[in-house]
């Protein structure tokens, strides 16, 4: 069984992996280019004020089921174990697809910076790969060392870089003259960068008070990201000419470039190599739990239920990862699968997931707040996924297949548009993949008849 070590600030340094991404250092010159410098700044903090919902939902699952199995469990607790099953092995094979897609988007900011080959960047990101797997290897002790150092030092970092820019910044740069369609399309590209609370429901069982800790742990995380965010977004849209290429290549490099010269693209490579780290570590975390939950209730190989007494991690689950992520970085690295790949396999599984466990809140809670609650996020996530698709046709190369992402979403508004709980018609969607998942939710918990 896991051990309960868990402290708040150790699951806040968890969340704060879990969530901030290297999007950090692109998305503010995007949303600033695209929308203005009020429309960026707007756009980060409503955003942030949207996330709300997912936090209350994931951390009330979490309190009723603080479990190792984590989103499958909720999953089990509302539709019983042959969803759960299924949801376990969606599971299983995202979390091998996601880390090495992400270490690799990571390495490609430091090669970036420090002007690295493909080959040098593939071993930058492997290494980054080695080290989480290594860490999770010895057990939660280290684990949350390395965390804990890397989310202070980060957090750190990018304090001190806002801070350096203000004497230089010119508040007359902000400008709040909106226009809403361009603000919208914004916040749905914003939307992502402010997912990745579904992991830390791996960890609840590692807590020593979950029911006490969980959600406190998570909207302290919230706060640090959502400072960070805007603090980031504030500083890009104050320095750098909006219509600027490095504007939305490569913001960060370019507004340390004017404050330190040289030096400012080995801060960009650190802070990147910091951020691929942090989201590793936790996402490591966040799948060997997985497959350990998945192994002790028999849903995987039992195996990988075992639990290393001397080190208390679950080693057999941590080793299978290592495994499956060599193998898909071979897989990258000879036959040049691409990571857009990956990384549409690994978000368009998630996205179905958190629809699961919307559903689940919804059938667990029988109180009108909360199924409002739940219906609410509901179409949160629905309009900002459909914004997401209607404003990628325009985008280049491989950016256009996350099109695919939006019309999961889709999925979701025959529900909605038949339900009790929505008197306005609405379309009916192109369907997709998710289509039969989604309806048997709807008559499952009661959206539309069978």
């Amino acid at each position: 069984m896991l051990k309960r070590t868990l402290t708040i600030w150790d699951a806040v340094a968890l969340t704060i992996g879990s969530v901030l991404g290297s999007g950090l250092l692109l998305l503010p010159g995007l949303t600033y280019h695209d929308v203005g410098s009020g429309g960026a700044l707007l756009a980060w903090l409503f955003m942030g004020m949207m996330a709300i919902p997912f936090i209350l939902i994931f951390s009330n699952l979490t309190q009723r089921h603080p479990d190792a199995s984590g989103i499958a469990g909720y999953i089990a607790q509302a539709f019983g174990s042959r969803w759960s099953k299924g949801a376990t092995y969606v599971l299983a094979g995202t979390f091998p697809v996601g880390i090495p897609a992400l270490s690799l988007i990571g390495a490609n900011y430091v090669a970036y910076a420090l002007g690295l080959n493909s080959w040098q960047t593939m071993a930058v990101g492997y290494g980054v790969v080695l080290l989480a797997v290594g860490t999770n290897w010895m057990g939660v002790k280290a684990g949350t060392r390395l965390q804990n150092i890397t989310v202070a030092l980060l957090s750190a970092l990018l304090t001190v870089t806002v801070f350096l820019v203000l004497p230089h910044s010119r508040l007359t740069r902000i400008s709040w003259h909106l226009a809403w369609h361009p603000l919208w399309q914004a916040m749905a590209l914003v939307f992502w960068a402010y997912l990745g609370w579904e992991n830390m429901s791996f960890t609840a069982e590692e807590f020593r008070n979950p029911r006490r800790d969980f959600r406190f742990s998570l909207f302290i995380g919230f706060a640090v990201i959502l400072l960070l965010y805007l603090g980031i977004t504030f500083s890009v849209v104050t320095i750098l000419p909006q219509t600027a290429a490095v504007t939305t290549e490569a913001p960060i490099a370019g507004m340390l470039h004017q404050m330190l010269g040289g030096v400012g693209g080995d801060l960009v490579a650190l802070l990147a190599f910091l951020i691929t780290v942090i989201n590793a570590n936790a996402w490591v975390w966040g799948g060997s739990r997985l497959y350990y939950s998945g192994g002790r209730d028999r849903a995987l190989p039992p195996f990988l239920g075992r639990i290393d007494d001397a080190s208390g991690a679950p080693r057999y689950a941590v080793a299978t990862l290592w495994v499956l992520y060599t193998l898909n970085y071979v897989g990258m690295a000879l036959w040049h699968y691409s990571i857009t790949t990956l990384i549409l396999i690994f978000s368009q599984n998630f996205l179905v997931l958190y629809l699961l466990s919307i559903f689940a809140y919804f059938k667990l809670n029988r109180s009108w707040r909360s199924r409002l609650l739940a219906v609410i996020t509901l179409i949160v996530t629905g309009i900002f996924m459909a914004v997401f698709t209607w404003i990628l046709p325009s985008a280049r190369g491989e950016n256009k297949k996350i099109i695919f992402l939006g019309l999961i979403a889709k999925e979701m508004v025959p529900c909605l548009a038949k339900s009790s709980l929505m008197n306005t018609p609405m379309p009916t969607p192109l369907v997709v993949g998710a289509g039969p998942v989604i309806r048997a939710l709807c008559e499952e918990i009661g959206f539309v008849e069978a």
